[in-house]
């Protein structure tokens, strides 16, 4: 099982669920995900009210595949994303 240390990633709570952190021996160093990604849900489990620790919680209760789906910001004067 995977648990939430291993996953080498930190959340927090800014308003919504976003990525704080990834770990160099993170098993998410190499995707797309990036820092101050927000997050909308885990295996297709709502995000919108939950906490740091809510999702911790989540994340150890799931099986070995984990879902993330998160929602990148486009910057304005350049418009990418990012």
């Amino acid at each position: 099982d995977i648990s939430y240390e291993d996953l080498g990633m930190v959340v927090w709570k800014w308003g919504v669920l976003c990525i704080h952190h990834i770990n160099k021996d993170s098993i998410f160093k190499k995707t797309v995900l990036k820092e101050a990604d927000h997050i909308i849900s885990v295996n297709d489990i709502s995000c919108d009210k939950m906490t740091a620790e809510g999702f911790a919680h989540v994340i150890n209760e799931l099986p070995k595949e984990i879902h993330i789906l998160v929602r990148r910001g486009k910057q304005r004067w350049s418009g990418k994303f990012g």
